[in-house]
């Protein structure tokens, strides 16, 4: 989106914008609930207060929240009043201040969390860490884990996490899967890590996934009592169904460890295969997928892997989930035999063998790139994202996607014959359902390789 709003696009915005804060906010319960309301309110901010975002939609987010008046609302204009920057801070906190009568809301506590250790593990190529934050008068912690990793442009994100409040013994054992030379460190070498990372990525022009967009200002917050404190990285938001929901401690902790199995695939493809070929460019994208794929529908064993596996990943799951454009989907096959392949040479493989795994991929080649092509085996959310892409929207840009949404969701609304103007989300929220918790982080490195 441009620098400037014209007057359609701007009601367009109104429009999606208070129909999709009523679909976040209509769980019930969620008013007294600060951690739901942070990640929600931090990640608004991601979208509508962004450096390159018009200034107008800042003021239509908290406009929308003041008109909405519910708990719920006023719980997220104080997160924006904690979080947000100079002018949406400060628009966001008058406008609670007109709600002081409503006590229900548990606007005191946002925004203090603080850290209460760090411990640091090295996991080749990159290192871990894990900031366990306290909020006062509350007695369970929560964690942030960060994943950094040294590239030609210096220290980067490769991932941020938040998870959920739990026992701290959870926590303990969660910690003890990572390695066994975790160690504590200090929130100033934390700290001084992360903003070297922040910075890194900011001039290279890189995008971090969507999780340590909302992780990174409430990990910054509890550091130093700023959300700016780290600096600011542009996020690659996902598509999924499942981006409001939190990662328990141990899921966390897996996410992490698989992140680390990728990156080894990817050192493995880049010896064998040359930075300049197309496995190289997909390769990765296409392990997190198929990882993703084995933890949420299968026995979410990343090393078992049978042929039966391989033709429902590739004639099933990516027909129906994987956004791609025509090279992604005819290398798929060579990406998929090349992790079996990765996985063989460090005899970790389990399950058929690698030869049989291969000659599946090759000749399920052709029909997967047929159902990749058709339309009518796409799911929900891929149909959205390719009638995105044909229209020529950047899916990198929040923005430029809400305003196709709102655009979309008008279309439906006149085509319904709705005379009240009343729009129905396109997204719908699924609470419950299975996570897919990489999307957004595969989307992110697949863009920065470009």
């Amino acid at each position: 989106m441009s620098a400037t709003v014209t007057d359609d696009e701007l009601a367009a915005i109104r429009t999606s914008t208070r129909a999709h804060l009523d679909e976040l906010l209509e769980e019930p319960g969620i008013a007294s609930d600060v951690v739901t309301l942070e990640r929600i309110g931090v990640a608004l901010l991601a979208a509508f207060d962004a450096p390159q975002t018009p200034p107008e939609l800042g003021t239509v987010l908290v406009d929308a929240l003041a008109d909405r008046g519910c708990e719920a609302s006023i719980g997220v204009l104080a997160v924006l009043a904690a979080f947000g920057s100079k002018t949406i801070a400060s628009d966001a906190a008058r406008a609670a201040r007109g709600f002081a009568d409503r006590h229900e809301v548990v606007t005191g506590d946002v925004g203090t969390l603080i850290v209460r250790e760090v411990w640091h593990s090295e996991i080749p190529p990159g290192e871990v860490w894990v900031a366990v934050l306290d909020r006062p008068g509350h007695y369970e912690p929560q964690a942030a884990c960060v994943t950094l990793e040294t590239s030609s442009e210096g220290l980067i994100i490769v991932d941020a996490l938040l998870t959920e409040p739990g026992p701290a013994s959870e926590l303990d054992s969660a910690l003890a899967l990572l390695a066994e030379d975790t160690e504590r460190s200090t929130v100033q070498v934390l700290a001084e890590r992360l903003g070297t990372a922040v910075a890194n990525m900011s001039e290279a022009g890189l995008a971090a996934p969507l999780e340590a967009g909302v992780c990174l200002p409430i990990l910054a917050r509890a550091i130093s009592g700023e959300a700016g404190a780290l600096g600011r990285v542009t996020t690659y938001p996902g598509l999924g169904e499942d981006d409001d929901e939190l990662f328990t401690v141990h899921e966390a902790v897996e996410e992490t460890l698989l992140d680390a199995l990728v990156r080894d695939y990817g050192r493995y493809v880049h010896a064998q295969y040359g930075a300049t070929s197309a496995v190289w460019r997909h390769g990765e994208f296409i392990s997190c997928a198929l990882l993703d794929w084995k933890r949420d529908y299968r026995d979410g064993e990343p090393a078992h892997w049978t042929t039966a596996d391989v033709e429902e990943f590739m004639l099933d799951f990516a027909p129906r989930k994987m956004t791609m454009d025509d090279e992604t989907i005819h290398t798929l096959p060579d990406c998929v035999a090349a992790f079996m392949g990765f996985l063989d040479r460090d005899r970790r493989l389990e399950g058929d063998t690698v030869d049989a795994l291969r000659e599946t991929c090759k000749r399920l080649g052709r029909e997967c790139a047929n159902a990749c092509h058709d339309p009518a085996r796409w799911g929900m959310a891929k149909s959205f994202a390719m009638q995105m892409i044909a229209d020529g929207v950047d899916l990198a840009d929040p923005t430029a996607g809400d305003a196709w949404i709102a655009a979309h969701d008008m279309r439906l609304g006149t085509a319904s014959g709705d005379s009240r103007g009343q729009v129905q989300p396109s997204r719908q929220r699924t609470p419950g359902s299975g996570r897919a918790k990489r999307t957004a982080a595969k989307q992110a490195r697949r863009c920065n390789r470009r």
